[in-house]
C-alpha cells in the first residue's frame, strides 16, 4: 500500500510540477501511520519535493483551513 501511495504522490508532484508546488503532510507524534508514512515523505524530500511537516497538534487552525478530519492526510498546494 505504501508504495502505491508514494506512486500517487510522485504522479500528483509531477503533474503540478513548478516551483510553486508543495506537499503538507498533516501528522501527529502520537500518530503510529503517521510514522509508518515517515520513510516515504524522507524519501519524497530527499528526492527533492517540497514538503512541509504540519503537526495538527501544534498547528489545528491550519488543519482546520484544509478540513484535515483525520491523519495522516496529505495536501499538495500549488499556488
Amino acid at each position: 500500500m505504501a508504495s502505491s501511495l508514494t506512486l500517487v504522490l510522485l504522479a500528483g508532484a509531477a503533474l503540478t510540477a513548478g516551483n510553486d508546488v508543495m506537499l503538507l503532510d498533516f501528522s501527529a507524534e502520537w500518530c503510529g501511520p503517521c510514522r509508518q508514512m515517515a520513510p516515504i515523505v524522507a524519501g519524497l524530500e530527499q528526492e527533492g519535493y517540497p514538503v512541509r511537516q504540519v503537526d495538527v497538534d501544534q498547528e489545528p487552525g491550519l488543519a482546520k483551513r484544509y478540513g484535515i478530519q483525520g491523519i495522516p492526510a496529505f495536501v499538495l498546494v500549488r499556488d
